[in-house]
């Protein structure tokens, strides 16, 4: 039997904040009281909140600083008291929905907001998991700091199931999620396996070991590395057409290098490539943009091949600036940032201009595969990120690049190399895709589980549990009414709050 409102008859729909004993915001934390790791309790911030739940876990019971209850009294702190379900409030954090449950009496600082539960009420776990359905980001008022408000959280409509029927309900729930987080952590244990399976190729590749077999048999026949070394490099003598004379690329250092296969030798990149730094056309100029020229940002250069750019730049933005067109088969190597973009590679399937944050390393102008070069950049990536750290802005830069040094393989190995990674890459990549597919796959059926949950669907209904409706009546007749709340605008009236879809209604 169901209401109208899509709920079980001995279900109720009322709000958060008469399921609450209050809903607390969290205390100042003065710099001095900072970085104790012992005391009398835990002083979460919006970090410790954000590293428990991404851990997969929902209860938090310690903390980066601790304080004791001097300082606490001191500075005029509330402790939350166990059984608090917690959120970041401010800024952006709320749009990554993070939420906990403490497990003893912590701090917070003023970043955070928390509802605690009417115990005799509402279960604690069965108000988390409902509350893991809204999406609080909707509800933080746009302002120039975004916020969410109290009024705002206890105005949540709420479906209150019978006290009993809510402790099924979460048992049940945390028995299928307990599932649901073994297989899930079996398909990142697979990623992981994948990640390092794929290095592991790589390292082959470049050391030799991958065409073992393929070079012993073809021995014979292969133009060794340093007969195309030489090769290239006269070339390059020979099209030289720069002002002044000509300056002979500096070979690396091999004293430090391993050993190569016999056939194979050790170049730069400087030796064997032409190497440019990108560059930017005015944004002041409204006609240097939105023409039919490609151009890269640095954020594009992801280790992919680049068919089509975000932007393009028009022939008067090309004239009038120093940028250049790079042909087809160019492998660009982005140089800046401090996330995961330094560092990685992309292949140029199209002519293209790039930005200032990375380098064009032209490898089509010589008969080498750029295949080649950009697997050797993927292998290389964590050393070649290492080499751009220090200073204001991690970088790598122009000369580094032309440094790095190419365990240069006959030519024909070098192509049954590339040959090589990509189908082993290909069985990669479909069984990375599948486990990407498999865990969304997981999460939709978390929010599956949670709306046959909220909507009396999980469990059955007892007809023995004493219907939600009047444990409500029971036990807000024993309480002193609420005081009213206060305006919350100038002119004294009430702001109307919000109505919140929950996750499966917005998605």
């Amino acid at each position: 039997m169901t209401s109208k409102v899509g709920i079980p008859a001995t279900w109720t729909m009322t709000n958060v904040e008469a399921v609450s004993e209050a809903i607390l915001s969290g205390s100042g934390f003065p710099k001095e009281f900072q970085g104790d790791t012992d005391g009398d309790y835990p002083f979460a911030k919006v970090g410790d909140i954000s590293q428990v739940f991404r851990a997969g876990r929902k209860v938090i019971n310690s903390a980066g600083n601790y304080i004791s209850e001097q300082i606490r009294k001191k500075i005029n702190a509330r402790a939350f008291p166990p059984g608090t379900i917690v959120f970041p409030k401010i800024g952006e954090a709320p749009r990554n929905n993070y939420r906990v449950i403490n497990s003893v009496e912590m701090i917070f600082d003023n970043n955070v907001m928390g509802i605690v539960p009417k115990n005799e009420l509402v279960d604690k776990d069965y108000l988390y998991y409902y509350l893991t359905t809204r999406d609080f980001g909707e509800l933080a008022v746009a302002t120039a700091v975004p916020s969410i408000r109290k009024g705002d959280v206890g105005s949540i409509a709420f479906p209150l199931a019978p006290l009993n029927e809510q402790r099924r309900i979460v048992s049940k729930i945390e028995e299928l999620f307990s599932d649901l987080d073994e297989g899930e952590a079996a398909l990142r244990r697979v990623q992981s396996l994948l990640a390092s399976y794929r290095q592991a190729v790589l390292k082959a590749a470049v050391t030799g070991e991958l065409t073992k077999a393929w070079r012993e048999t073809n021995q014979h026949r292969l133009e060794s590395g340093e007969a195309l070394l030489q090769r290239i490099l006269q070339a390059r003598r020979e099209q030289w057409n720069g002002r002044g004379q000509y300056q002979e690329p500096q070979p690396p250092d091999i004293d430090e290098l391993p050993d190569l296969p016999e056939g194979w030798v050790w170049a730069s990149i400087d030796q064997l490539f032409n190497v440019y730094v990108g560059s930017t056309p005015s944004r002041k100029e409204p006609s240097y943009w939105g023409g039919d020229i490609p151009w890269v940002s640095s954020g594009e250069v992801a280790f992919c091949r680049i068919s089509d750019t975000k932007e393009k730049i028009t022939r008067q933005g090309y004239e009038n600036s120093s940028v250049k067109l790079h042909p087809k088969g160019t492998v660009l190597l982005a140089m800046i940032g401090e996330g995961r973009t330094r560092g990685q590679a992309a292949i140029l399937d199209i002519e293209a201009c790039h930005n200032q944050n990375s380098a064009s390393i032209r490898v089509s102008e010589t008969d080498i595969p750029p295949g080649y070069i950009y697997y050797l950049l993927m292998y290389s990536y964590e050393q070649n990120r290492r080499m751009g750290q220090g200073g204001n802005q991690p970088a790598l830069n122009g000369m580094k690049i032309k440094g790095l040094t190419v365990p240069l393989a006959p030519l024909e190995e070098m192509k049954e190399i590339v040959n090589q990674i990509e189908i082993i890459s290909s069985r990669i990549d479909a069984l990375e895709i599948w486990c990407k597919t498999e865990l969304a796959r997981s999460a939709t059926l978390r929010q599956s589980i949670l709306k046959a949950a909220f909507s009396g669907k999980l469990v059955l209904q007892d007809p023995g549990d004493e219907p939600a409706s009047v444990l409500l009546e029971r036990i807000q007749a024993a309480r002193p009414s609420p005081s009213p709340s206060k305006p919350t605008s100038r002119t004294g009236a009430k702001t109307q709050p919000k109505v919140q879809p929950t996750l499966w209604e917005s998605s």
